[in-house]
């Protein structure tokens, strides 16, 4: 169960490396990307405290990567705002 989503939360954070990589020039795409990212956190039972019986790094290091997706998904929300002149 934990190998499974620390190899997912690996695999996820890899895709957000690549979003960031086109964010700029292609921001909705980046966005649905993103949302797709978090249906499969959700799908999955992503969180933070299935990490606590490990370590507190690991519970941390899973807490960061779901931050970032909030982060992101937020900066690209403010991009698009901004893009159509609201």
């Amino acid at each position: 169960f934990i190998a499974s989503m620390r190899y997912s939360i690996f695999t996820l954070n890899r895709k957000l490396d690549e979003i960031d990589a086109y964010s700029d020039d292609f921001p909705e795409h980046a966005l649905l990307q993103t949302d797709i990212i978090l249906e499969l956190i959700e799908e999955r039972d992503l969180r933070a405290e299935h990490f606590a019986v490990v370590s507190q790094d690991e519970m941390e290091r899973a807490q960061s990567f779901l931050d970032r997706v909030q982060a992101t998904r937020l900066r690209l929300f403010s991009l698009l705002e901004g893009s159509d002149g609201s």
